[in-house]
């Protein structure tokens, strides 16, 4: 056998080798799956981030490999031994775990709703573990417990995260719109014509709601020298579960304050609310059209919006 073609074929057996994910790892593949554990440090996080720390313990878990998802972003694939520690913001988030198998329909576990409130507390510890379907699920732990799980496994490093990371997180601030200041100008934006149904995200944004944005971000900053402070609220329909819609209302917010920002209306000054199913402006569309979903969801349209409110001086 020629010096090349076996070369090929010794390449083509370690690339097979490199790429497997069934099967015990060699410890070459831990070598490169992970690194040696370290202090988890939070002195970069923001006053609106918090850290969150995904453990896999050794032998907690059979199976394949747990892929965690973030708002329906991947974020990593933990073996056994392994954690993931990641900025978020602080706010109720979506986070959902499932075996890698072929056959798995991803997006709908993606969909899934599975909250966590990451607003009270500066580290917020996760383990792996496996439910009564014999599927996987989170469990929140408790520093002490955390900490105990950490000195047996190492940093996962292996998979690169779809998650966007980002250091600005909206302030949530629930009495934004009673307080005593003069509201300059309200704007209100018709989530119909900002996002796809039921979606919240800049990638799911149409084009008249981009339109919309300019326009609004163009009048405030030409108005900047008499506004103060920006609310941005978001409000939902009583369609599903109101966490859920508290979760939309606020993520929509939080995508409609970032155009502001990348339209170069000044960050430090806008904050953001959900306020979920609450405030509806037509509140009888169930009553009215209980038998017609079609014209239910019509009549729900008002409810669903956007509200971008300029305000004259700032919140003390």
């Amino acid at each position: 056998m020629g010096a090349k073609k076996l070369v090929s074929i010794l390449g083509l057996s370690l690339l097979a080798v490199g790429c497997s994910s069934t099967g015990q790892l060699s410890s070459n593949e831990k070598w490169r799956n992970f690194i040696p554990n370290a202090a988890i440090a939070t002195e970069s996080l923001t006053s609106e981030q918090v850290m969150a720390v995904f453990i896999r313990e050794p032998g907690a878990v059979e199976g394949t490999a747990a892929n965690i998802f973030v708002e329906g972003k991947y974020l990593t694939s933990l073996q056994s031994g392994g954690y993931k520690a990641i900025p978020l913001c602080a706010m109720p988030t979506n986070i959902t775990v499932a075996y890698t198998d072929i056959n798995l329909n991803y997006p709908i576990l993606r969909e899934q709703k599975n909250t966590f409130d990451l607003t009270n507390n500066r580290i917020h510890y996760f383990s792996v573990i496996q439910a009564d379907d014999h599927q996987l699920a989170l469990k929140p732990l408790t520093e002490q417990q955390a900490l105990q799980a950490l000195q047996h496994t190492q940093e996962q490093t292996h998979t690169l995260p779809r998650l966007e990371q980002s250091s600005i997180c909206p302030k949530i601030v629930y009495q934004q719109a009673q307080a005593p200041q003069p509201v300059v100008k309200k704007y209100t934006l018709a989530a119909s014509a900002l996002f796809a149904y039921g979606k919240a995200d800049s990638q799911n944004l149409l084009p008249q709601g981009q339109r919309e944005i300019a326009v609004i971000a163009a009048e405030i900053k030409k108005n900047a020298v008499h506004i103060g402070q920006i609310a941005v609220i978001g409000y939902t329909d009583p369609v599903g579960s109101e966490e859920y819609n508290q979760r939309l209302s606020l993520q929509r917010a939080q995508t409609v304050r970032h155009l502001l920002i990348q339209q170069g209306v000044t960050n430090s000054n806008i904050l953001t609310e959900g306020r979920g199913e609450h405030e509806l402006v037509v509140s009888d569309c169930d009553a009215r059209f209980a038998n017609n979903k079609t014209a239910r969801d019509e009549c729900n349209l008002p409810n669903r919006r956007v509200e971008v409110v300029t305000y004259g001086f700032k919140v003390q």
